[in-house]
């Protein structure tokens, strides 16, 4: 027996929201997956934590090296001894630290880049009118009413209108845009 219209009209109603709602889900992960990128790599974010403890140390290591050899040379008591740690910083660790503020800063804006693009990309369909209307055909023609160009029974009609003859998003195994 063939659905009525308002039966058909009621299941195109249900596809249409089930495939909505799954869009959404997917969009709330998908912006909550690129929220924790962005976070990790934002100033005071946890990327590079363990680079900059890894440089801390290095300084310590280093100018304590020099500190020995200016002791065997016996230069530790002069000024030079004074100013091992901002050479180093200087020489090293201002150069390490920029470096990894660039990586920091261009992997933070390929990921608000990212964020953006989806978001743009987003689209909230309208209903397809016309399938509507070729469905009211579909109904008409199947209980007789001449309607034409429809189809019987429970069968999808050939053309969707201005979808170009391809079935709505809302149909599909997963009941989700593609």
């Amino acid at each position: 027996m063939a659905k009525s219209y308002a039966q058909m009209l009621a299941d195109f109603k249900k596809r249409e929201e089930d495939s909505i709602a799954a869009n959404q889900r997917r969009l709330d992960q998908t912006t909550a997956i690129f929220d924790e990128i962005i976070n990790r790599y934002k100033p005071g974010g946890s990327f590079g934590r363990g680079y900059l403890s890894q440089l801390e140390n290095q300084k310590v290591q280093d100018v304590g090296q020099e500190s020995q050899q200016m002791i065997s040379s016996g230069l530790y008591g002069t000024t030079t001894a004074a100013g091992a740690g901002q050479r180093w910083e200087a020489n090293v660790g201002a150069t390490a630290r920029l470096k990894l503020e660039d990586v920091q800063m261009e992997r933070l804006s390929q990921a608000q880049v990212g964020k953006a693009g989806l978001i743009e990309r987003v689209e909230n369909p309208a209903p397809n009118l016309d399938y509507i209307i070729a469905l009211t055909q579909a109904q008409s023609s199947s209980s007789g009413g001449g309607g034409g160009g429809g189809t019987s029974g429970g069968q999808r009609p050939r053309s969707y209108g201005t979808s170009g003859g391809q079935r709505p998003r809302s149909w599909g195994r997963g009941g989700g845009r593609r």
